[in-house]
C-alpha cells in the first residue's frame, strides 16, 4: 500500500492538473464580489481560498453566480447567469448521451484510466485542452501510468450533486484508498451537449 504522501502524488497526477483551479470570481446576491480559488463545495456552501492565504465559507443561498479563471483558451465561453431550475440538465443533455453529467463524464474517465486508454481519458477533456492533456499522459513513464492505473482501480470515488452554472459545472470528488481520504472539485464546461473536464 503506498504511503498517505505517495498516495496524494498519484492522485494529483491522476487528476492532471484539474484541482489546479485557477481564479475565481464569486459574485454575490448583495452586489459584492469575491476573488480566489474554490477549495470545497458541499451541497450548501462553497469555501474559498482568499488572496493572502484567508479562507471563506459561503452559503450557496448568497451566490449569484461564479466566473470562472481563464482557461489558457480563445475559445472560453463568457459567464452566464446562475442556473436555479432543477431541469436544466434535461434541457441541455440528451439521457442517453455518455457525457450527459458532469458525473457521467468522470466516470468514463475513472473506467478508461483503469483500463489504461489514454485516448478515452483525453475524450473526456475539452476539445481546447486534449492535445495537452494526451501529451502529458504520453510523457509519463510506463510505470507510472501504471501506478496511475493501478490506484485508480483500488480508490473509491464518490461524486457529490454537481453545481451549474450556464455552461460550466463544479462536481466535487471525494476518494478514499485505505484509510486515506480527500475531496478536490474538478471544473466542467458544456461542449455540444457534452459536459468535458476542464482545469
Amino acid at each position: 500500500m503506498p504511503t498517505p504522501k505517495q498516495l496524494r502524488s498519484i492522485v494529483l497526477c491522476i487528476a492532471l492538473s484539474t484541482t489546479a483551479v485557477s481564479a475565481e470570481t464569486v459574485f454575490l446576491k448583495t452586489g459584492d464580489t469575491l476573488e480566489g480559488t474554490i477549495q470545497q463545495m458541499t451541497s450548501d456552501q462553497v469555501t474559498l481560498s482568499l488572496p493572502g492565504g484567508s479562507t471563506r465559507k459561503i452559503p450557496k443561498s448568497q451566490i449569484s453566480r461564479i466566473e470562472f479563471g481563464s482557461t489558457r483558451s480563445a475559445e472560453k465561453p463568457s459567464p452566464s447567469p446562475p442556473v436555479t431550475e432543477p431541469n436544466f440538465l434535461s434541457t441541455l443533455t440528451k439521457p442517453e448521451s455518455k457525457y450527459g453529467t458532469p458525473a457521467a463524464t468522470f466516470e468514463l474517465w475513472k473506467t478508461a484510466a483503469i483500463a489504461g486508454d489514454i485516448d478515452k481519458m483525453v475524450d473526456c477533456y475539452a476539445s481546447f485542452q486534449q492535445k495537452e492533456i494526451r501529451k502529458q499522459l504520453k510523457d509519463l513513464p510506463k510505470d507510472a501510468r501504471e501506478k496511475m492505473r493501478s490506484t485508480t482501480a483500488r480508490t473509491q470515488f464518490t461524486p457529490a450533486k454537481p453545481f451549474y452554472q450556464g455552461d460550466r459545472a463544479l462536481l466535487e470528488i471525494t476518494w478514499q484508498s485505505g484509510l486515506q481520504s480527500d475531496t478536490q472539485v474538478l471544473q466542467f464546461v458544456l461542449e455540444k451537449n457534452h459536459w468535458k473536464l476542464i482545469q
